[in-house]
């Protein structure tokens, strides 16, 4: 994983759960990062690894990983190899 990744990770808010809440902090973050938005849909939608690579940095820092993040079953982190 890049660097960037990691660095929007960490601008976005602590303790979402829903998939959804997550996404809009990620296009937020961009926006607040100086993307302009054609950047931000580039991350968005065309990048295939930006968003799972986000999503796996801020819930790094998480112990409980909601099953709409992963796709799969509620699961702790010790029971998954990140």
């Amino acid at each position: 994983m890049s660097y960037y990744p990691q660095t929007i990770a960490n601008k976005m808010e602590k303790g979402l759960t829903k998939e959804i809440e997550m996404y809009a902090e990620i296009s937020k973050a961009l926006r607040e990062d100086g993307n302009s938005r054609n950047q931000v849909s580039y991350y968005m939608s065309v990048d295939e690894d930006f968003i799972p690579d986000v999503l796996q940095a801020y819930n790094e820092k998480v112990d409980y990983v909601p099953k709409e993040v992963l796709g799969y079953g509620d699961y702790y982190e010790s029971e998954i190899d990140f």
